[in-house]
């Protein structure tokens, strides 16, 4: 069962970084409160997010009451004496349960938890139920994406490439819902090493169109970054449409973002006058069809 489960960790087309911390779950080697108990580091068991029970690597991923929820949200069942399962043998459980392509989800569901554990540990930031369900489904669709991408065609590969030095590059992505007016962005951050600095995902509604739904991604991303204290970026999406107009309208650039600014920022001043350096690039997706 350990080897099977090993190589459906390594065989899954996610990023490293999510893969490497499966296995550092699977292996127990993540300093939750009751392993740091058991080496005298910690002196308080308890789980900083429902305050009611010990937390260890089962309660991190499965049985807090606020994870279960995000868990419900997201659609997955709780297997049959559950409670008497190892998270080992619940994962194998999960795994084999379902698709492969729901393996990625679950992967990042549990990475995102642990991410969201710790930042509620070390920073006091406590996400939300519908935050962490809106973050985990934009991860996995941008993971897909650009899984997808990369394997469209042998002949058009779309490559991730690195920012300059004293640049981060800002990659974001948006999903519409036409019937609900409203859209999901995602943005992740990286810098020139390739190495993911931050990420965030917000839903914005009402929304009437794909285009301001795009141009929604695009200004959550360098807001997000100017939050972060990021002045000089490339920031890159997929929409051409978009990407075109802010590149032929440099001298007058806000004409472009004006029609949703009012949506997505809340203060008086526009953002873009902030930063040092914006570069604008088109990352084309060749969806192989």
């Amino acid at each position: 069962m350990e080897q099977k489960l090993f190589k459906q960790i390594w065989g899954l087309s996610c990023p490293l970084k999510i893969r490497i911390a499966l296995w550092k779950f699977v292996n127990a080697d993540v300093p939750t409160k009751s392993s740091l108990y058991d080496k005298c580091i910690a002196s308080n068991l308890i789980c900083s997010r429902c305050h009611i029970d010990v937390e260890n690597l089962n309660h991190v991923f499965r049985f807090c009451v606020f994870l279960r929820d995000v868990w419900v949200a997201l659609e997955y069942t709780t297997p049959m004496h559950g409670a008497q399962m190892s998270f080992h043998e619940w994962l194998s459980w999960m795994f084999d349960t379902y698709t492969k392509t729901k393996h990625i989800e679950i992967n990042t569901t549990l990475w995102a938890f642990w991410f969201a554990r710790n930042r509620l540990v070390h920073e006091g930031t406590n996400q939300g139920v519908r935050e962490l369900v809106v973050f985990v489904r934009s991860y996995y669709q941008l993971t897909t994406l650009a899984g997808g991408a990369l394997r469209a065609s042998s002949n058009s590969i779309v490559r991730w490439y690195p920012p300059p030095r004293d640049f981060i590059k800002v990659n974001v992505d948006a999903g519409f819902q036409l019937e609900q007016k409203k859209t999901s962005s995602v943005v992740v951050i990286r810098d020139e090493n390739g190495q993911s600095l931050e990420a965030c995902s917000r839903i914005t509604y009402p929304v009437l169109s794909m285009f301001a739904t795009e141009v929604i991604a695009l200004t959550h991303g360098l807001r997000f970054s100017y939050e972060l204290g990021f002045l000089s970026m490339i920031l890159e999406g997929d929409s051409k449409s978009v990407i075109e107009k802010i590149r032929s309208d440099k001298e007058n650039i806000t004409t472009c973002f004006s029609v949703v600014l009012e949506i997505v920022i809340s203060e008086s001043l526009n953002p873009i006058s902030k930063f040092i350096n914006i570069i604008y690039e088109y990352l084309r997706v060749n969806y192989g069809f």
